[in-house]
């Protein structure tokens, strides 16, 4: 069997830079990750490195797939990639009407994995009305993604 998780590649090769020293990111300057689109169904930028005039403290980025599991476990082993979340970090349960994702981390690269095509959307909306309304602060983009996801995913 094919190993999925070789088929994730980087555009631009990009050193890993800590938080704490106070280095900030943009798509432009490290490149954006690529996927197998046997994998993954659609992908996005999403996050602060999206608004203008915003630097993110790390690039996200919201992909759709129908083999979740299967990625998420890959991501899990493969060298560089750590799991670091799921839905169940941002509420109790996941109950009827939740859309279950996934977070990983490489470097500067973080992804919100998603399954289902609904929660994806509505993920990138949030992130699209941020970016056309100018929103800056954190705390207020927080509370657009949690009106428009219906607070699924909300801290």
């Amino acid at each position: 069997m094919e190993n999925i998780a070789e088929k994730y590649t980087v555009v631009k090769p990009h050193a890993f830079r800590s938080k704490d020293m106070g280095v900030t990111y943009t798509f432009e300057e490290e490149g954006m990750l690529t996927f197998d689109r046997t994998i993954v169904n659609v992908s996005a930028k999403v996050g602060s490195a999206t608004i203008p005039g915003l630097r993110g403290n790390d690039l996200d980025i919201a992909l759709q797939t129908d083999f979740i599991h299967v990625t998420r476990d890959l991501l899990g082993t493969y060298e560089g990639w750590h799991l670091t979340g799921s839905h169940l970090d941002y509420q109790q349960s996941c109950v009827a009407g939740c859309h279950p994702f996934y977070t990983a981390r490489k470097g500067v690269y973080n992804l919100i994995m998603f399954e289902d095509m609904e929660g994806y959307q509505a993920y990138v909306e949030a992130n699209d009305l941020c970016v056309r309304l100018g929103i800056t602060d954190r705390i207020e983009r927080i509370h657009v993604f949690d009106a428009v996801t219906g607070k699924r995913y909300g801290n």
